[in-house]
């Protein structure tokens, strides 16, 4: 009779046979275009614990991202947590754990834990933005948002307003409070002080329909306003014009370039209920402008250059050039589908800060991609140095939820994910690929 250690040795054996045929097959088909001289450098040792969404800072000397570990009281419960670490993995900072901090009115009473959302370093490094919720007396996923400096400091949560109902008596309207229900997106700019936020839901009956805006407001929690969000009539929510809807039943993709002048979004943008479209406004809400034009749904992700001139999205319907990643000028002008030299499509996973480079994946290999000339080049590979793919895994970009813009990328250096010897969760590396012919 086989024993279990022979059985499990001859699956293993089988899967590092076939991923070798894979790597191979792939290898051979990426002969077209040049290899970086990339690093690879673990930074997490997070024993028990599961790491995810990580977010990186413009110089590429911190990262930000949640940690997920068995509460010790009650080993049936996950205790999640926020922190940084430098990249070199030293002075790891716990930033915000589950269940210390209490809600403001009116559940003071309540223990704020992690939300849903990844959270956000701020591009100098210098604050963390997270969803938070409460679980009791009632369930309100991402409700609030945390902010904190990261060097442990001035933690504040904020509830936000809607407007709408601000001039009404929602009391006597059914409302259990002003405050819209949950926080769908959010984004920072490069200084932490100014902070963009999509919004959903209401306290209110459900007769009155599912609003959904967009906010902005200072990090400080001052001049909280809504860019974008309906009226509130006696039948319920009302939109007065277009674009209206952001972020839903369409157009997901949302962005706040790094300097903290321009707001990327999709909205409905007529009558038409599938007829959806990319926008650009300012700050202060003035010069808004549609810059696509396909009146469809599917726009999932996106991302802005800091100075807000150039944008990467992913498109996931059928007009134009169809499935994959385009770029545009924030004046509208430029739209150009992205086209690589050995994946089928360009499946975008995120943008430089000055707007000139991508990554996307192919298979099991990650490429870097000129926006201006579309040449490329595999920063990371199963061959290189320090590649962690125990089990017969491989190495890849961090996770995220979707519609999410993630912030792994910084300068010549990435975030990815990978699986150690002897562990059975994902750590974090380093790719460094400063030597990269693409600059």
């Amino acid at each position: 009779m086989r024993s279990p250690e022979n059985k499990k040795a001859k699956r293993l054996i089988f899967f590092m046979v076939l991923s070798l045929i894979v790597i191979t097959g792939v290898r051979n088909s990426l002969g077209q275009i040049p290899t970086a001289k990339s690093q690879i450098v673990r930074i997490t040792h997070s024993k028990d614990s599961v790491v995810k969404y990580p977010s990186i800072s413009n110089n590429g000397q911190k990262f930000l991202y949640l940690s997920e570990s068995r509460d010790l009281v009650n080993p049936d419960k996950i205790l999640k947590s926020i922190k940084i670490i430098n990249v070199n993995g030293t002075e790891e900072k716990v930033l915000f754990t589950d269940k210390v901090k209490k809600a403001p009115p009116p559940y003071p009473e309540s223990y704020l834990v992690c939300g849903t959302r990844p959270p956000l370093l701020s591009g100098d490094g210098s604050k963390a933005f997270f969803a938070l919720s409460i679980e009791e007396p009632l369930q309100l996923n991402d409700h609030y948002l945390g902010v904190i400096n990261t060097d442990g400091t001035g933690f504040k949560v904020f509830a936000l307003r809607n407007g709408a109902l601000a001039s009404l008596d929602w009391q006597k309207k059914g409302f259990k409070d002003d405050t819209w229900n949950r926080i769908s997106n959010y984004a920072v700019s490069n200084d932490g002080k100014k902070l963009v936020l999509i919004v959903k839901g209401h306290h209110g009956p459900r007769k009155f329909g599912f609003p959904s805006g967009i906010l902005v407001m200072g990090s400080d929690g001052r001049d909280q306003r809504a860019l974008l969000s309906p009226a509130f009539e006696e039948e319920g929510w009302v939109w007065p014009s277009y674009p209206r809807k952001p972020y839903t039943e369409g157009g997901w993709a949302f962005a706040f370039s790094g300097n903290g002048e321009k707001i990327l979004f999709g909205a409905q943008s007529s009558a038409n209920k599938d007829d959806y479209d990319l926008y650009l406004v300012n700050w202060d809400g003035s010069k808004l402008r549609k810059i696509t034009d396909f009146k469809d749904r599917f726009f999932t992700i996106a991302d802005i250059s800091d100075d807000g001139k150039r944008i990467v999205f992913f498109y996931g319907g059928k007009k134009r050039q169809g499935i994959g990643t385009y770029s545009i000028y924030a004046d509208g002008t430029g739209l150009k589908y992205l086209r690589s030299k050995v994946a089928d499509r360009v499946d975008f996973e995120d943008m430089d800060s000055k707007g000139k480079r991508i990554l996307h994946r192919y298979k099991y290999f990650g490429i870097l991609m000129d926006l201006y000339t579309q040449k490329e080049v595999v920063i990371l590979h199963p061959e290189m140095m320090g590649y962690a793919g125990s089990n017969g895994t491989f190495m890849d970009f961090p996770y995220f939820l979707s519609f999410w813009n993630p912030r792994f990328m910084a300068e010549d250096k990435v975030i990815i994910t990978g699986t150690p010897k002897g562990r059975i969760w994902r750590e974090f590396y380093l790719l460094d690929f400063t030597q990269s012919d693409i600059k």
